[in-house]
């Protein structure tokens, strides 16, 4: 089972290239004390508070038992072919979904393996400059016929961006930030996927199998958005169901 990341669609018709070179792992943030206006949390806000060494570093370090996961379950109930735009995974076929908080607030649990890096690879030597992208294409959008079902899913995490301290750092390779994986807290999230009734160019997959990647240079269009709600961590499954509406 994959699990995914997405951005929000506006109204109207976008344009898609349906070949990226790189991937992206599992995993929009949710703010936490001492962030900044833009999201981004001050490693200086501890160093002052008169941490230093070991123990300043430590706010860079992950939760290491994220869970429980919460299965989602995309069924096409309409009477026509979807579209829906991918996570960018390697040889993805599942709908993107964002998640928002009961406050309304975007919860960011993606990773671009691309351009991020992980808080917890700057103390370790060779890491900040070991990142690239997997040797892999992806489908930027995906097609789902009348039926079907698609099963992704949210591990229970939420991404905090930190700004990098330089006494944490193994070298100057590493970023001027980094992305704290944490725990998700408990309460009421919003799952949302969107979905597009048309579609212009190449919209058909390789294959007979749905959902499927779409590779070609396409337009989708006709965007529609459907969500669940989620009560976590007691609750660890739902479904998403498209219909006419």
């Amino acid at each position: 089972m994959h699990w995914m990341k997405t951005r929000g669609l506006g109204a109207g018709s976008i344009g898609l290239v349906a070949v990226l070179l790189g991937c992206t792992i599992d995993s929009k943030s949710v703010g936490e004390d001492g962030s900044s206006d833009d999201g981004t949390a001050s490693a200086t806000d501890t160093s002052e508070s008169g941490e230093s060494g070991a123990a300043m570093c430590e706010q860079y370090d992950s939760t290491e038992d994220i869970g429980p996961q919460v299965e989602i379950v995309v069924r096409s109930e309409a009477s026509a072919t979807v579209w829906f735009a991918g996570d960018g995974g390697c040889n993805s076929a599942a709908p993107d979904y964002t998640i928002a908080d009961a406050a309304g607030d975007d919860v960011r649990y993606w990773l671009n393996s691309c351009t991020d890096v992980f808080c917890s690879q700057i103390g370790q030597a060779g890491s900040c400059a070991d990142g690239s992208c997997a040797d892999c294409a992806a489908p930027q959008s995906g097609r789902m016929e009348p039926g079907v079902a698609a099963d992704t899913g949210w591990v229970g995490r939420q991404m905090a961006t930190l700004e990098v301290d330089p006494q944490c750092a193994v070298d100057d390779v590493c970023p001027a930030t980094c992305e704290r994986m944490d725990q998700a807290p408990p309460g009421t999230y919003e799952i949302a996927v969107t979905v597009f009734r048309s579609c212009t160019g190449a919209c058909e997959c390789d294959g007979d199998v749905s959902p499927c990647g779409v590779w070609g240079v396409h337009e989708l269009g006709d965007p529609q958005t459907y969500t669940a709600t989620v009560e976590y961590p007691g609750q660890t499954s739902v479904e998403i169901v498209i219909d006419d509406g």
